[in-house]
């Protein structure tokens, strides 16, 4: 069964992708239909991007099948070297050769590709320029969304990464109309991390998101009058403790956002779990979010972008899918039967759906 004929090569013969009355369209009025596979940089090959004879098979059997769009996912595995202290030192002229072919060889088949993780956040270990220490810390922490160190780097790799010439094709990423949608990072919000239990956040950083949660109450509630009346409960006793003033950065938004972090919010709390003080929190939250969005957003387009972008792809709550209104499009990670890894080796349990019960 061949199915290339559905594809329209090559990928951008219509403009670049653009979001009409909330569909997917060409820049010519062509609705942008997508059927789309993952090909993950850390599941290739370590520290590697695969060679021309390979690529080739691969866009050719994935036309064959119909494929009309590559989800190039945490390139930053192979296209940043993570062992410099501000991750900004970038892989050696063979790899960048193999990147551009693999775009090169996809386009021509009639395949787009969308790119994640354009800030480089997402794959690999915060690096030393962080905080003392951060290259003992897992990937994919929430603390892209306030820290600004971390912001700093994400613009920097975003704007090296699509500025890059192709050398196959001539275009810069950002200018290349085969590229039909971005995404900042992967499976990151502030309203969740999965790695908290393991590596609990350092102080450091702690202490930012306390400032950043200071400035924030003071800005909506003025002072400590203002807070106390906000947080007043049906029974006219507020949540605001004695010794806390929104001021003196004295009101610890940590403590409650830890809970929240791991999807542990208590419920029909009093006194620094009171519901009057969560709702505050997520507020925050989706102001926090919203701001590192349209920033984000603001510096792309200065940067000369022409796709949809999307914020991350797991949406944790309501809260966190209305911080998307400020980007292009919403994603969604849904897995069945996720590959798994044995020390070096991958499994891949390729369970047809029709033999599993979804009941159980």
């Amino acid at each position: 069964l061949d199915l290339s004929f559905l594809l329209d090569a090559p990928a951008g013969k219509h403009g670049f992708v653009r979001v009409k009355d909330g569909h997917f369209a060409f820049e010519d009025g062509t609705p942008a239909r997508f059927v789309a596979v993952n090909i993950h940089s850390g599941g290739i090959m370590p520290n590697q991007l695969p060679a021309k004879e390979q690529v080739d098979r691969v866009s050719r059997t994935l036309s064959r099948y119909g494929v009309n769009l590559v989800r190039l996912h945490l390139m930053e595995y192979v296209l940043v070297d993570t062992a410099t202290p501000d991750r900004l030192g970038y892989a050696g002229a063979e790899l960048w050769e193999r990147f551009d072919y693999l775009v090169k060889s996809l386009k021509d088949r009639g395949i787009y590709v969308e790119l994640d993780s354009i800030s480089g956040l997402s794959a690999g270990r915060p690096g030393a320029a962080v905080f003392e220490g951060a290259a003992d810390y897992p990937a994919h922490r929430a603390w892209w969304g306030y820290h600004p160190k971390l912001r700093e780097i994400g613009k920097a790799w975003a704007k090296a990464y699509l500025l890059h010439t192709n050398q196959y094709t001539g275009k810069r990423l950002i200018d290349e109309p085969a590229v039909a949608m971005m995404m900042l990072v992967n499976e990151q919000s502030v309203f969740f991390d999965w790695n908290e239990p393991k590596k609990p956040t350092p102080v450091a950083i702690r202490a930012i998101f306390n400032e950043r949660y200071k400035t924030w109450l003071s800005r909506k509630y003025h002072d400590r009058a203002g807070l106390e009346k906000a947080w007043r409960g049906a029974d006219g006793a507020s949540a605001l403790q004695g010794d806390e003033d929104p001021t003196q950065g004295t009101v610890n938004g940590w403590d409650l956002y830890s809970l929240l972090l791991l999807q542990n919010v208590p419920v029909g709390g009093s006194g620094k779990r009171a519901p009057q003080r969560i709702t505050a929190l997520v507020q925050f939250l989706k102001d926090l979010q919203k701001e590192a969005y349209a920033d984000y957003l603001t510096f792309l387009k200065a940067l000369g972008l022409k796709v949809p972008v999307a914020g991350s792809n797991i949406l944790y709550d309501l809260s966190d899918l209305e911080t998307c209104l400020e980007t292009g499009f919403t994603s969604q990670n849904m897995y069945y039967e996720h590959v798994s890894r044995v020390g070096e080796a991958y499994a891949f349990p390729n369970i047809p759906e029709m033999f599993c019960d979804p009941i159980s």
